[in-house]
């Protein structure tokens, strides 16, 4: 007679799926009904042992040993109550905490420290059984040093806390149902046949277990498949299992009764005994590109399969490191319609539901800044009464117009940093935005506290979860099918659990009042530590697993992913507690087996074989081994499993790489190969077919290529969708040289350098009118030293004039003489002294009026004015300095006619800003004129005539833009008051006024010191034919993308619109290149600078 326990020793090739079907049917079929688990099924994963339910199709206790010894503690013991979750965390950060403090570690219970703590604990769980884990067995680790008292401490805090309150580790459940089998067993519980399949890893808590359950049957088997000699990574497992059939048991082996064979056992047999071999036929290695092409790749197979009849629940995408592919998988199935079952977790932090009420928590912690809760205020899940999207949509578009109207940076008080600023403005916002604004800042302020209790912030979580109406949004996307609501919906409930899992929590440890900073960072560490997943949809979908999982399952097609050396073998991450470094010391205090399950508790490198040669019996009709060459510039390596099936097949990996398939997958890859296919044929292909425009989605993709070559195809002349508008009447109405008065725009001269800079940004800026919104801030704007600056300047100016006799205000006021710093004595130093007072005087007044504060403005204002008032440990400053070029620059005769004189209609004289010209100046052309408008820092006159200055504390246009016709600026004020006041035209600089450093003058008429060009001749003859070409080129519509500097450079690197530009460098390269050699038609009708920006002429 057999004994009652056996074990079954298989070929690694063999499979006896079918035999174990048979038996646990035939136990299930000739027993009692209404006996408690009749069968009990233990396999190595979860998705064999469904496999195996669903063939017997019968409910019976199947899974893992740790499924199947919950599932037992829940029928026969009830009562026990696990640990595990969010309350298991509070207990270990609070014993953590204490052991921290009692042990004098200057270190907090963070996060990170609990985790170590948590895995510490479950491999010692594995290992130890609890009588082991109490403090006084646990002297072994006091020889680790600090880190193993600490460890002895918290373990033995937590066991002791279990005990006191009738607790059960989660982990423990292993140790706790093989105490209670041999107790239930005597009240009746006897199973009539329990199976162990292919347990590949055998801990001690599982060795127990399974010894007490094997005994407790009237019969058992184990079945082993493979052997340790060959596949060394199931040797231990096999040890431990063989051990108990036959020396605890008492039971024997049982004969092999021929079971199936896969048809690859001789490919993967000699793969592991290193012979050579012949891939067979439905084996096929690849190499793709990237990940995201491996993935494409996949996807394609899957849908030509679909299409030959292939079932998609027939087909498998196996991954060693599903976290590599996690955020292509979702996009690249999902764009392909392709649908899928996957294991992959998103974090719960990451899922839209709670990353929009994370984000309205983050706000109110962070002080109610305005930028940050617009953004949280962004979500379309947030709806807060809203009657639908649009209203929720309008309602923050106004938040946010009305609270930058108002100059709202943010503030935790409502009234004075939201109410108060919004009453101020002259249009009062509407009461129900208003009446919104309140109603949240009431929903959020307990999360603003320094300390709040934890039932407190938690019950105002749930308040806020409800009046933000998220989950009704949910139902209604789910009830709309849309993408992705499922998931959804199942993070909210989630969320909920998680909620309620933390106020449980916090209230069993007393809920005192905490630091609210606290309480945020425990909701948002449980939030990224709890991830959901996609519910599995009804009807057929690929499957998405891990090698693990693969291991015994059934499927015809098989793709796996990822075989690079980054991805196999598995990594096991190591542990600050249990590392190999203590192995012996831990294997001489606990033995072998233990020790190995503390500190080694995965041998990597035997796991990756044992792993591959299970994915080589994958697979019944195909099997597809794939590997990316690169990821970014960083190539891969073939794992070393299949660099050895390659060598012994002969096959190099070089040889694997495909080219990539044209087929497209999905809308967007369609769309894309519509227009790659008139690409061919706009380049001399014949048409392969006429290609019928009957979806959107092709339509899309001729207008795409459309565009691309507009934008980017330098054999083409441009259209208007590169920005050739072509002649609009209202184009020529506004900037013709002969437009009528009514209609004529007024240039300043800075809108004329950025048509000459880029004639798009032009068209986006003056004639679209598009302006990036100006935020509100608490930062010092980048503008604000200068406008103070030029505003002290132009006081002392103010001042010179009135200390030398002249009025402030003339009846004419371009009647204006030049003043001079030197004409305040005939003492050079008595000047230089009464000016340093003038400038005193003038910084004391422009900060009165600009009202500048705070730190950063003190210490700049001291810097500004240091060395006026005599010596400073500063030295001299701007300021000071600035006088001391003055008294230079009035040696060679030049003095200060005009400071920040402004020109245009409506402007008029004010004793505060003198200098103005009332009016446009129209400048005169071939044919009509264009009229002006602008502000000049300031006009210095000498005896050769006007000099233009333009102060600048950054980079200035160059001599060769001015000279060339790419910078306007200078000529343009220097023609117009040349004009106006009959003074001949002479000079144009800029004077660099740097905080530190030297005051330098950059004239823009010279080149190394000599004249550059003839200045009378470049205002008086080429300045109106520029103008007059400009003005031609704007009233045919010409806006196209010209910037005539390097890619990547000025202006395109300071551009507003740079990231919505289609510009494209190496077209702009060519362009530059082919107007060089002279090739430039189709630059037809196009504004151009005379010579290239930059180009080196001497001027002798």
């Amino acid at each position: 007679m057999p004994p009652a326990h056996q074990f079954l020793r298989l070929d690694l090739c063999q499979d006896a799926t079918s035999d174990v079907v048979r038996e646990l049917t035939s136990e299930l079929t000739h027993a009692d009904p209404f006996d408690p688990a009749l069968v009990i099924y233990v396999a190595g994963h979860e998705r064999k042992a469904r496999e195996v339910r669903r063939q017997v199709r019968s409910d019976f206790p199947e899974g893992t040993p740790e499924r199947v010894a919950r599932e037992l503690l829940k029928r026969f013991a009830p009562h026990l109550l696990l640990n595990r979750g969010v309350e298991r965390d509070f207990d270990l950060f609070a014993h953590l905490h204490d052991a921290l403090r009692d042990e004098g570690i200057p270190r907090s219970a963070s996060r990170a420290l609990v985790d170590e703590v948590l895995q510490a604990w479950r491999r010692m769980t594995a290992a130890l059984p609890p009588r082991e884990r109490e403090f006084g067995a646990l002297a072994w680790l006091e020889h680790l040093g600090p880190r193993g008292r600490l460890l002895r401490a918290v373990t033995a805090r937590y066991q002791q806390s279990l005990r006191q309150r009738g607790r059960l580790d989660h982990d423990d459940v292993l140790w706790h149902s093989a105490e209670l089998l041999p107790r239930w067993r005597e009240a009746g519980f006897t199973p009539r046949l329990v199976v162990a399949d292919e347990l590949d890893e055998v801990s001690p808590a599982r060795a127990r277990f399974l010894e007490a359950l094997l005994g407790c049957s009237e019969r058992s088997l184990v079945i082993l498949r493979g052997t340790g000699e060959t596949i060394p990574f199931l040797r231990p497992a096999q040890e431990a299992l063989q051990d108990i059939v036959l020396r605890s048991l008492q039971g024997g082996a049982r004969p092999a009764n021929a079971p199936n064979e896969h048809p690859r056992a001789d490919l993967v047999r000699a793969w592991l005994e290193g012979l050579s071999l012949t891939l067979p036929p439905g084996v096929s290695v690849r190499q793709c590109p990237t990940r995201q092409s491996e993935l494409a790749a996949c996807v394609r197979d899957i849908k030509r399969l679909a299409l030959s009849g292939v079932g998609l629940d027939r087909m498998a995408v196996a991954l060693p490191r599903a976290e590599h592919y996690a955020a292509r998988l979702d996009e690249v199935f999902s764009e392909a319609g392709v649908p899928f079952d996957s294991p992959l977790e998103e974090p719960l932090s990451d899922t839209p539901p709670v990353a929009a009420l994370l984000g309205l928590v983050r706000c109110a912690r962070m002080g109610f800044e305005r930028a940050e809760l617009l953004d949280a205020l962004a979500s379309p899940l947030l709806r807060f009464g809203a009657t639908d999207e649009e209203g929720r949509a309008e309602r923050r578009a106004r938040l946010e117009r009305i609270s930058r109207d108002a100059g709202i940076v943010g503030g935790p008080s409502l009234k004075e940093d939201w109410l108060k600023p919004l009453e101020s403005l002259a249009q009062r916002p509407a009461a129900e935005d208003l009446v919104f604004l309140e109603s949240l800042f009431q929903r959020l302020q307990p999360f603003a506290r320094r300390e709040v209790r934890p039932a407190a912030f938690f019950e105002a979580l749930k308040r806020l979860t409800e009046a933000s109406e998220m989950s009704s949004v949910l139902k209604q996307d789910a009830r709309e099918g849309l993408p992705g609501a499922a998931l959804r919906m199942a993070a909210l409930h989630e969320f909920g659990r998680l909620t309620r899992d933390l106020l449980e929590g916090f209230a069993r440890i007393g809920d005192q009042a905490m630091p609210g900073a606290e309480l945020h960072r425990a909701l948002v560490e449980q939030a990224q530590t709890r991830g959901v997943r996609e519910p599995e949809n009804e009807g057929p979908r690929v499957r998405v697993l891990g090698l693990k999982e693969l291991r015994g399952s059934s499927f015809d097609h098989v793709f796996v992913l990822g075989l690079t050396d980054r991805d196999l073998p598995l990594s096991e991450g190591d542990s600050m507690f249990f590392s190999r470094g203590v192995l012996e010391e831990v294997e001489g205090a606990l033995g072998a087996a233990a020790a190995r399950t503390l500190c080694l508790p995965v041998d990597t490198a035997t796991q990756a074989d044992y792993l591959f040669s299970g994915l080589l019996l994958s697979g019944r009709q195909s099997l597809c081994l794939s590997l990316p060459q690169r990821e970014g510039e960083t190539p891969f390596v073939a794992a070393a499993p299949l660099a050895r099936l390659l060598a012994l097949a002969g096959l190099e990996l070089k040889d694997m790489a495909r080219q990539p398939d044209p087929a497209p997958v999905s809308e967007a890859e369609l769309s894309a190969a519509a227009g790659m296919a008139l690409r061919e044929v706009e380049l001399g292909a014949p048409a392969r077919s006429q290609l019928k425009l009957d979806t959107a989605f092709l339509g899309a993709g001729i207008r795409g290529r459309e565009v691309e070559l507009c934008r980017s195809d330098v054999t083409a002349p441009p259209t208007a969708f590169d920005g050739l508008v072509g002649e609009l009447p209202e184009l020529a109405a506004a900037f013709s040289a002969q437009a009528p008065d009514a209609t004529r725009h007024v240039f300043s001269p800075s809108q004329l350098d950025t048509y000459a800079d880029c004639p798009q940004r032009f068209w986006l800026r003056y004639v679209l009118h598009i302006r990036p919104p100006e935020e509100p801030t608490r930062d010092t704007p980048p503008t604000a030293v200068g406008t103070l600056v030029h505003r002290v300047f132009e006081l002392f100016v103010h001042a010179l004039r009135h200390s030398l006799g002249q009025p402030p205000m003339l009846p004419n006021p371009l009647d204006r003489k030049p003043v001079m710093v030197r004409s305040l004595s005939t003492d050079e130093g008595k000047a230089r002294s009464q000016a340093c007072e003038l400038m005193r005087l003038a910084l004391a007044r422009a900060s009165d009026e600009l009202k500048p504060h705070g730190a950063f403005w003190a210490g700049t204002l001291r810097l500004l004015g240091a060395g006026l008032q005599g010596d400073s440990e500063l030295g001299r400053g701007l300021l000071a300095r600035f006088i001391d070029h003055e008294l230079e620059r009035n040696s060679e005769g030049l003095g200060i006619r005009f400071v920040e004189l402004r020109i245009g209609p409506g402007e008029a004289a004010t004793n505060d800003q003198p200098d103005v010209c009332a009016g446009a100046v129209d400048m005169p052309l071939g044919r009509g004129f264009i009229r002006l408008r602008g502000s000049i820092d300031r006009v210095d006159e000498g005896p050769q005539g006007l000099e233009i200055i333009d102060y600048k504390t950054g980079s200035s246009k160059t001599m060769a833009e001015v000279r060339d016709g790419a910078a306007f600026q200078l000529p343009v004020y220097l023609a117009a008051v040349s004009a106006k006041t009959g003074s001949a035209p002479h000079g144009m600089s800029y004077l660099k006024t740097p905080p530190i450093g030297v005051i330098s003058i950059n004239d823009v008429t010279q080149h190394r010191g000599k004249p550059a060009y003839d200045v009378a001749e470049l205002v008086l003859k080429h300045l109106p034919r520029r103008l007059e070409a400009m003005l031609e080129a704007l009233a045919k519509g010409v806006f196209v993308h010209l910037p005539w500097r390097a890619p990547g450079g000025s202006p395109c690197n300071y551009c507003e619109f740079a990231t919505a530009c289609a510009r494209h460098d190496d077209t702009i390269m060519a362009r530059q290149q082919r107007v060089a050699q002279g090739d430039a038609w189709f630059m037809a009708g196009a504004y151009r600078p005379d010579a290239a920006p930059g180009k080196k002429e001497e001027t002798e």
